[in-house]
């Protein structure tokens, strides 16, 4: 019983001292605010959601709009950058808003402090609420505001700390060239998150002893998408298995799933040639179905022109596409150069 009361005692200790950190916090932050200020933001922060200058069908400019609007005429700058670091997300949305604005020189400092910043902010834009980590709505804010060294720096950042969990993050690594000093990073994150994107940027560096990491990728339906990008990248006959299985499967489907369509044809044309892979090529041939004929189609001379082989050649010629699909394939070629 008497441990049950010292538990007890200690929760509402630990409380006690929670409140009491958030409360010095806060007055900490009023000393830095004239009263006015102080006013605003308490209303902001009493709303909580940050809503931009028209929204819903009509375009209404709220209450919480012209607070904002307020905040930025009536603010130093000074002051904007104290409430960057406001308890609250909503507050600390607008203050930095209001910085990106002003183009301040402390745009970039701020950023790098809050890229791990991951409270939830709700943002009410348009016709529609979205929620973002408040590190996440800073970064988009301020992507058009830095210069080429600063960007190479918050990318660093979104790669090797591992606090912070930015979409940003993971949209970096879909695109990641493989530099081999990103290489024992990108791995750590493949084995450590499982996220798709590290197991795609995973695969450019083609290390074989990847091979079974890079594989998990063909473990379900919505990741393998990035598994058949993976095959692309390292097209090793390793993969092959995988290729077959996704391609009988969605060949039984009456829905196209386009983008992977275009992908595993891709990821074929590039495997080791075969007559077995000449023999799936030969289907959206044959096939009698013109809607299917067409897509396919399209999607298989894309794959064999991009990656050409001797054996697939003679495929082009049997290959009838419309005007529409003749025109759709020329651009993703244009495209690709």
């Amino acid at each position: 019983m008497q441990n049950r009361y010292k538990i007890i005692s200690l929760l509402f200790l630990l409380k006690f001292c929670w409140i009491s950190a958030q409360t010095n916090n806060a007055s900490t932050m009023n000393d830095k605010l004239r009263p006015a200020i102080q006013k605003i933001i308490d209303e902001i922060a009493k709303t909580n959601m940050l809503k931009t200058e028209g929204v819903g069908e009509a375009g209404v400019r709220t209450a919480q709009w012209e607070r904002f609007e307020q905040l930025k005429k009536e603010a130093t700058l000074q002051e904007i950058k104290y409430l960057t670091d406001y308890p609250n997300a909503v507050v600390r949305g607008y203050a930095f808003w209001a910085l990106v604005e002003q183009d301040s020189a402390e745009v970039f400092s701020v950023l790098q402090q809050h890229l791990s910043d991951n409270e939830k902010l709700s943002v009410f834009e348009g016709c529609l609420i979205s929620q973002y980590y408040v590190g996440e709505y800073f970064l988009n804010k301020a992507s058009h505001h830095l210069n080429a060294a600063q960007k190479a720096e918050i990318d660093s950042a979104l790669l090797f700390k591992e606090a912070i969990i930015l979409p940003q993050k993971y949209a970096l690594l879909e695109k990641l060239k493989p530099k081999q000093a990103y290489y024992n990073r990108i791995k750590e994150i493949a084995q450590t998150e499982k996220k798709p994107e590290a197991l795609l940027a995973l695969s450019r560096f083609k290390n074989k002893e990847d091979i079974p990491l890079v594989s998990t990728l063909f473990d379900t339906e919505d990741s393998e998408y990035n598994g058949l990008r993976a095959a692309i990248a390292f097209p090793d006959t390793a993969f092959y298995p995988f290729l077959i299985k996704v391609f009988e499967r969605e060949w039984a489907k009456v829905f196209y799933n386009y983008k992977k369509w275009k992908a595993l044809y891709q990821a074929l044309a590039l495997q080791k040639p075969s007559e077995k892979i000449v023999t799936l090529f030969e289907r959206a041939i044959k096939t009698k179905d013109d809607f299917r004929y067409q897509i396919l189609g399209e999607y298989l001379l894309l794959g064999i022109t991009k990656y050409p082989n001797a054996l697939y050649e003679p495929l082009k010629t049997q290959i009838k596409l419309d005007e529409h699909h003749l025109r759709d394939l020329k651009y993703e070629l244009e495209q690709e150069e």
